[in-house]
């Protein structure tokens, strides 16, 4: 039983920690879109700058990949979170004794 119970805190630990893991990632979007506007902004004043063209590609390249990234942090979260669902531990009332129980 104590096996069961460590497990499932190192799965809430798991979980804690990619959950700080995602937040981060998402003040990074953010940054990046608020980046992207403004070079977008810049751009819209000067069509032909090389120098804001190059920034605006690469700023999409970052954007793009720590979305990819932030998407499959969340889709690993999602899973730890089930599994963490899935075996829970309840106390039988009838012999006192913690039991695994399986939901669903």
């Amino acid at each position: 039983m104590y096996t069961i119970c460590r497990k499932l805190k190192l799965i809430e630990q798991a979980t804690k920690s990619m959950h700080k893991e995602a937040s981060s990632l998402d003040k990074r979007i953010i940054e990046l879109h608020e980046k992207l506007q403004d070079v977008q902004g810049e751009l819209q004043n000067d069509l032909f700058n090389s120098q804001l063209i190059m920034e605006k590609r690469t700023t999409l390249v970052e954007l793009e990949k720590w979305t990819i990234i932030h998407e499959q942090s969340t889709k690993a979260a999602s899973q730890a979170s089930s599994q963490n669902e899935d075996l829970r531990v309840c106390h039988s009332p009838s012999n006192g004794i913690l039991t695994p129980a399986l939901l669903r």
